[in-house]
């Protein structure tokens, strides 16, 4: 009897490499995307290695969101692996809520949001629930009414312990308004942050910025601060949210502003 036919079947069903062994292959090439793709298609027994490094990273525009939804929704969609999301609104009119509610469940673990554009309130009473592996979450150049609706926006991701935020603009800000009238409408928000890390770039006057940080008195993980792109007259206000933190603050990075700082202002910082 010839059992040369089965032998060779027998090889043919089973991979030749155990899958720790591939998973070993493949992550030692992890940054050479061409060799990962033609890993990918080399085997069927390398694709899921391969593919986990290839969708590693992701980078949507907003005119690409609709093509990506529907990739993403398709029962052959096989988008599972993406741990850091770049989402660039491109200052689009976008449907902030339905875009993020149907990201939800990729489990990211680091997001950025870029060019987002808020005119005006929208209804925040939604809340989402697939982004418990969410660390870190960024936002650069967003515009908003006010500082307490980027936070409002923050806080819907209650797994984050890094927040970075890069140049944000609002609609009204200390430079278009008289000194005298200080008393802006911030608004204290209900949810505990639980940021680890804070990161704050300005380009702009950051009052707001700060007097709404000021209003949250349970902050009781933040430990590192970074503050860049202070103007003279934010950093009276800074001290006072610094002053806020108490001594579990462990480390504190902070650029000066440029113009000089009266002797009044320092001495408000310090006390």
């Amino acid at each position: 009897m010839d059992t040369r036919g089965d032998t060779l079947m027998s090889t043919h069903k089973h991979p030749v490499l155990s899958p720790e062994l591939i998973d070993v292959i493949v992550d030692f090439a992890h940054d050479d995307r061409s060799f990962l793709l033609n890993c990918s298609l080399v085997s069927s027994a390398f694709l899921p290695s391969s593919r986990f490094h290839l969708f590693e990273q992701l980078h949507l525009r907003h005119s690409q969101l609709a093509e990506f939804f529907d990739l993403l929704e398709s029962p052959l969609s096989t988008i599972t692996h993406i741990q850091y999301m770049i989402l660039d609104f491109e200052y689009k009119h976008a449907d902030l809520p339905s875009t993020l509610i149907r990201l939800q469940n990729l489990g990211l673990r680091s997001m950025l949001l870029a060019r987002i554009q808020v005119d005006n309130y929208i209804n925040l009473e939604w809340d989402f629930t697939g982004f418990a592996s969410l660390k870190k979450l960024t936002i650069t150049r967003g515009w908003f009414p006010s500082p307490s609706h980027m936070f409002d926006i923050v806080l819907k991701f209650k797994s984050v312990e890094h927040l970075h935020i890069i140049q944000p603009r609002f609609n009204r800000t200390v430079s278009t308004i008289s000194m005298s009238d200080r008393k802006l409408p911030v608004s204290r928000n209900s949810t505990v942050p639980l940021w680890r890390i804070l990161e704050l770039h300005f380009w702009a006057p950051a009052y707001e910025t700060f007097a709404w940080l000021t209003m949250q008195p349970d902050l009781p993980v933040l430990q590192n601060i970074a503050i860049t792109g202070l103007y003279a007259e934010d950093f009276a206000s800074a001290g006072k949210f610094l002053q806020s933190l108490g001594p579990r603050l462990n480390y504190l990075e902070l650029q000066l502003p440029t113009t000089p700082l009266s002797k009044s202002i320092c001495i408000s910082c310090i006390a």
